[in-house]
């Protein structure tokens, strides 16, 4: 039986297979004794020490009656799960709800969101999140269904023993007007409210800034008892990375980017300037 090795895929599938057990109402033990499985081996699945092989995962999913497109694509995870950095193409299955990002947000202790050209999307508003997906040129059934899944997980935001989220974004993102000016302000108002949460901290790096190369946007996911991931998502790709030779770079550079950023109270005053120079036009 194949090892737990940490890989982002075996990370997923582990942490799927716990939520379809728990959602049944049934035990480690009870479920064991349907698929010919013990208890222990079960735990160890579910918990990320070993990788079940597609076989046994087949079972479970019988058992939990699971089918159809999710059934498909539980089992590419489980024969996929030694892969090293899981990137996919969008297109070629859609899965607006994101549903492997989800978990491992629940399971992080910090979150960090960098982004040069746009406001990230855990602070989006509707409004905002909605004339992202329609400049990116979606069909409007496509995009609804994103923002809805973004708005859902922003629900994250407000858990009292959720993770913390820093966010670092660029001037830049804060003047480019997605959606028209009006929209941009009312988007920075929510970005200056959610900063109020306990779990939010939101800093931004000024254009007055130098000796600064600009980067692409990334999300860093940190956990307590695990090894870090990195989440990439463009209109057409998505994926994550976790081998440490490739996150630790990124963690670096996040710890950069805090230390040439404004804190947090700063950046607060920084936003509410840009809201005036936005209402005045």
């Amino acid at each position: 039986m194949s090892e737990y090795h940490g890989t982002a895929r075996a990370r997923a599938l582990a942490a799927e297979l716990k939520q379809l057990r728990e959602d049944s109402g049934l035990t480690t033990v009870q479920i064991a004794a349907r698929v010919g499985m013990s208890a222990p081996v079960l735990n160890r699945s579910e918990n990320e020490k070993r990788i079940p092989n597609p076989e046994e995962v087949s079972a479970l999913l019988v058992v939990y009656g699971v089918g159809g497109k999710e059934r498909k694509r539980l089992m590419d995870l489980a024969r996929q799960a030694n892969s090293d950095d899981w990137l996919e193409f969008v297109s070629d299955e859609p899965d607006p709800s994101n549903m492997p990002l989800s978990f491992f947000e629940q399971q992080a202790s910090l979150i960090s969101h960098f982004n040069p050209l746009m406001i990230p999307g855990m602070f989006q508003t509707a409004a905002y999140a909605h004339a992202v997906m329609r400049d990116a040129g979606l069909e409007p059934e496509d995009a609804e269904a994103r923002v809805t899944a973004r708005m859902n997980r922003q629900m994250m935001l407000h858990k009292p023993n959720g993770p913390h989220y820093l966010a670092i974004i660029e001037e830049a993102a804060l003047r480019r007007p997605i959606g028209g000016k009006p929209l941009l302000a009312q988007q920075i108002r929510g970005l200056m409210e959610t900063a109020k949460l306990p779990t939010v901290e939101i800093r931004v790096i000024p254009d007055r800034w130098t000796g600064f190369v600009p980067h692409g946007a990334f999300s860093l996911l940190e956990f307590r008892k695990a090894t870090p991931l990195v989440f990439i998502e463009h209109l057409t790709f998505r994926g994550f990375i976790h081998r440490p030779d490739d996150t630790r770079p990124l963690q670096a550079l996040r710890d950069r980017l805090v230390t040439i950023s404004m804190g947090a109270g700063e950046t607060v005053d920084f936003l509410t300037h840009v809201v005036a120079d936005l209402e005045r036009g």
